[in-house]
């Protein structure tokens, strides 16, 4: 239990390579494809990519990016009908095989939807978004990155939920929304690859940890004046 409980003060310290990866992908997104593209605000130059990734194969979309005179000039249906309709080929953009595969992520993932969702404070949001946190907290929700729910290991106070990990009665105020962005970058003890949240989901549970907290010291209050 000690090399567990080291390794999550080790975990919440360390800085997120994932939220690095994603600052880095969202620069290519702003410098190579915002001049001809939105993010769901409709067609531009080219069209709106938001979904690009659920309606095309990422080998398509390698293809495409890498070289998209190329894969007119083979024939590609696809390619030749996205010439008719935009009547203007997309150039070469001359990124890596990293920065390509970096950008898709980065649409996948919700774009600059979910870039600004990992920015936003938790004070900002909605009743249903924080009614999702507390859906995805306690597994009443999938998380799309595919981990478990943090109520396997954890408690929000109370008496539900797990106990492999420390209780996040007071994680909000404790680490506030720049630190918590970070460790949920990270995916929880013990990690599996692809298991951390995405920023959309990273959210809703900063949102829903932070109603809670306030909530247990409304409650509280009230039980203490109540008292006297």
């Amino acid at each position: 239990m000690k090399a567990v409980l080291i390794c999550f003060v080790v975990l919440w310290s360390v800085p997120s390579d994932a939220s690095a990866a994603s600052d880095g992908a969202a620069r290519l997104f702003t410098t190579k494809c915002s001049g001809c593209h939105t993010y769901g605000k409709g067609d531009l130059v080219g069209p709106d990519l938001k979904g690009t990734t659920e309606r095309y194969s990422r080998e398509w979309l390698i293809a495409w990016i890498s070289s998209p005179e190329r894969l007119i000039q083979s024939g590609d249906p696809t390619a030749t009908a996205l010439l008719s309709k935009y009547k203007i080929v997309m150039p070469t953009m001359g990124l890596s095989a990293s920065e390509v595969a970096a950008v898709l992520d980065f649409l996948a993932a919700g774009g600059p939807e979910a870039a600004q969702a990992r920015d936003r404070r938790a004070e900002t949001a909605t009743k249903d978004e924080i009614e999702t946190g507390r859906s995805l907290f306690f597994g009443g929700r999938p998380l799309a990155g595919g981990g478990v729910a943090c109520s396997a290991c954890h408690r929000s106070g109370g008496t539900v939920g797990g106990t492999l990990g420390p209780n996040l009665q007071q994680a909000y105020s404790r680490f506030q929304d720049r630190a918590l962005a970070s460790f949920l970058a990270r995916g929880c003890f013990p990690r599996k690859p692809g298991s951390a949240m995405t920023d959309l989901d990273a959210f809703a549970v900063r949102a829903f940890l932070r109603q809670a907290e306030r909530g247990r010291r409304t409650a509280d209050g009230a039980e203490s004046t109540s008292a006297r």
